[in-house]
């Protein structure tokens, strides 16, 4: 059977703009997260990331908290019509089982994914669609931090009176905190809910933790993803060496993220 999609794209996700953002990224010693997911191999080898390595794909315990999120959420809503935007959407895996489980409470459902990747938001809809039967999908296509009109942007795919339930999730490390938290904040509105994951460390042991932690980025799969992203770049791994380590960030020298 044909399908189409109509995908709406923001300015930040314009070429011209996305590459000036790259560029700047690079300027400073950075990789801009349109490096990492833009292109369909990239897409194709985070998924094979995610499946493989995630919590939330290997641990039943974990997948079973992100439902128990779900269910609360969807309880809190006080309409029958709620409105799924999920936030750097990623290939929709977690937000399929959310739009499944209101669905089976018998809430009115659609979805917007959200996200700098036209192929994970396309990835987003599929999975969503293929798991919900007579989804509505507005897909979005955008740079969440400079993504100035998200509020008006989300209006305009609500139905009148719908609730939102926001994911932001598994994906905070690719962003400054301070800057991604504003730009979530910015389209939530009073009667909304906001799901939001974080790894976080232990304070009492929090640089053991972070030691234990490292060596499992250190993988075939993460370097397979990352050096796909250089390759993008026409670097090679003639080119460096690809390493681990952890680093206080310059700005807030207490956290320590763990980059490449």
């Amino acid at each position: 059977m044909d399908r189409s999609s109509n995908v709406t794209v923001h300015e930040s996700a314009f070429p011209a703009v996305t590459r000036k953002r790259i560029a700047d990224a690079l300027r400073r010693g950075e990789l801009d997260p349109a490096v990492l997911y833009g292109t369909l191999g990239q897409t194709l080898r985070w998924i094979a990331l995610h499946h493989g390595c995630s919590p939330a794909k290997t641990d039943p315990a974990i997948a079973a908290l992100y439902d128990d999120a779900f269910r609360c959420a969807g309880e809190l809503c006080q309409g029958n019509v709620v409105h799924v935007v999920s936030l750097a959407c990623g290939d929709g895996s977690k937000d399929r089982r959310c739009l499944e489980l209101l669905r089976t409470a018998n809430r009115a459902v659609l979805y917007t994914p959200v996200d700098v990747s036209l192929q994970m938001v396309l990835a987003a809809e599929d999975a969503a669609t293929s798991g919900v039967t007579g989804l509505q999908c507005t897909p979005l296509l955008c740079d969440l931090p400079h993504c100035t009109v998200l509020p008006a942007l989300l209006k305009a795919f609500d139905p009148s009176g719908a609730e939102r339930i926001l994911l932001f999730l598994g994906t905070i490390h690719n962003y400054w905190p301070p800057d991604i938290l504003r730009a979530l904040v910015y389209p939530l509105r009073s009667q909304d809910h906001l799901i939001l994951s974080a790894n976080l460390a232990p304070e009492g042991s929090y640089d053991d933790s972070l030691a234990k932690i490292l060596p499992q980025y250190d993988n075939a799969l993460t370097r397979d993803w990352l050096m796909g992203a250089l390759a993008e770049l026409t670097l090679t791994p003639a080119d460096g060496t690809l390493a681990f380590s952890i680093q206080p960030s310059e700005s807030l020298p207490s956290l320590k993220p763990l980059p490449v």
